[in-house]
C-alpha cells in the first residue's frame, strides 16, 4: 500500500516514520526542493521517498529517493483540520501519538476502507470526525488543557506541582511534562492561526526558546539531553507574568489544581458535542484518554464532573469562571448534565 504525505513539518516527519517502519511505501511532499533536500538528509537510513512540490523540480531532488517508492497513485493524507484546506480526494489525518484523528469526507469512498486499513496497520486506533466537523476534537481538548495550565500558573502553581497532582490523580503524563514531550512551539503555531487568546506565560516560554525537550529546556531543563530537572526560573516567569497582567497569585492544592483541569475540559467537552465536532460522550472519552493521557479507570470527564452534583458544579464553574470565564463557560456543560 501506497502512502503520500502533504505536510513536513514535525507531525508529517513523524508519521512518514510510523508509517515506514509499518512497511508501507511513503512519499513525503516537501514544499519546495532545498526542504526535500534537507529532509532526505535527516531521514537517511529509512524508505521514505521525498519529493517536492514546487513546478520545475530539479532532477537531483527527483532523484532523493528509489524511482520504486514513489507511488503512482498513492493515498494522500492532509495533517490538518477537515474544512475547505483539505485537497479534494485527500483524507484529514490527525495523530495523537496512539490514536488517530480522521476525516474521510473529501475522498473517494472507495479510498476510505484503505486509509482505515492503512491507519490500522500503523498499530493506531481511529475516531472518524463527524461529516460537518470543522476541527478535530483533540486538538481542541489540547489547546483547551494548555490554557487551564497556563492560568494555572497565573494564579500561583507551579509546572512541577501541576504535573505532580495531575499525575497522582491518575493521567499518564502531567500536562507541562507532555507540552515538552511535543513542543511548544506546534500548539503556539495553532494559536496565531486561529487568533486564539495568548497564553501569557506560555506564549513567553516560545518567544524565548523554551520549546520543550528537543531545544533541552522548556517547562523543564533537559542538561545533556537527559531526564527532566525543575527549572526555578519558571516560578519566576509566572509570578513576574501575573504581576504584570494585575493578578495576585496565592497557593493552589492538588485539588483546585484537579477540579479546574477536569472541568474546564468538561466544558469543552461539551461545547465540542454541541456544535457536532465530536459524535458522542463514549468518543470524547476516547479522545481524552489516548490525545491527554486522561486516566484510563474510571468515569469520563463529563460524567466525572457530573458525580460532583448539580449546585456544587455551579459553584464551582462560577468561581473558577472569575479568573477568565471563557475556560469555564458553563452553558453547554449545564445542558448535558441536567
Amino acid at each position: 500500500m501506497d502512502l503520500l504525505i502533504r505536510g513536513c513539518g514535525a507531525l508529517g516527519v513523524s508519521t512518514a516514520m510510523r508509517a515506514s517502519h509499518a512497511g508501507l511505501a511513503v512519499t513525503l511532499m516537501a514544499e519546495d526542493p532545498f526542504d526535500a533536500e534537507r529532509l532526505a538528509s535527516g531521514l537517511r537510513g529509512y524508505q521514505i521517498a521525498i519529493r517536492a512540490e514546487a513546478e520545475g523540480l530539479p532532477d537531483a531532488a527527483a532523484a532523493l529517493a528509489p524511482p520504486e517508492l514513489l507511488p503512482a497513485a498513492p493515498l494522500r493524507l492532509a495533517l490538518c483540520d477537515p474544512g475547505p484546506d483539505v485537497p479534494e480526494g485527500a483524507a484529514a489525518v490527525y495523530i495523537h501519538g496512539s490514536l488517530a484523528e480522521v476525516s474521510l469526507f473529501n475522498m473517494p469512498s472507495e479510498d476510505r476502507q484503505q486509509v482505515l486499513s492503512l491507519l490500522q496497520k500503523m498499530g493506531l486506533p481511529v475516531i472518524e470526525a463527524p461529516a460537518h466537523a470543522t476541527v478535530f476534537a483533540g486538538l481542541v481538548l489540547l489547546d483547551r488543557l494548555a490554557a487551564l495550565a497556563d492560568q494555572l500558573l497565573l494564579q500561583g502553581a507551579v509546572p512541577w506541582e501541576v504535573d505532580e497532582a495531575m499525575e497522582r490523580f491518575g493521567f499518564g503524563t502531567g500536562v507541562f511534562a507532555a507540552q515538552d514531550i511535543a513542543g511548544l512551539d506546534l500548539a503556539y503555531a495553532r494559536r496565531r492561526k486561529t487568533d486564539a487568546a495568548p497564553l501569557l506565560v506560555t506564549d513567553r516560554m516560545v518567544h524565548e526558546g523554551r520549546l520543550g525537550r528537543g531545544a533541552d529546556v522548556g517547562w523543564y531543563r533537559y542538561p545533556g539531553g537527559g531526564g527532566a530537572v525543575i527549572d526555578p526560573l519558571m516560578e519566576d516567569m509566572a509570578v513576574e507574568e501575573a504581576r504584570f497582567a494585575s493578578i495576585t497569585q496565592r497557593g493552589i492544592s492538588d485539588q483546585e489544581t484537579v477540579e479546574r483541569l477536569l472541568l474546564g475540559l468538561a466544558c469543552c467537552g461539551a461545547e465540542l458535542l454541541a456544535r457536532g465536532e465530536v459524535a458522542d460522550e463514549a468518543r470524547l472519552d476516547q479522545i481524552c484518554r489516548r490525545a491527554l493521557s486522561y486516566p484510563d479507570n474510571g468515569p469520563g470527564v463529563i460524567r466525572r464532573v457530573r458525580d460532583w452534583g448539580i449546585e456544587a458544579l455551579k459553584t464551582r464553574l462560577q468561581i473558577y469562571g472569575r479568573d477568565r470565564a471563557d475556560l469555564w463557560a458553563p452553558q453547554a456543560l449545564l445542558e448535558v448534565v441536567d
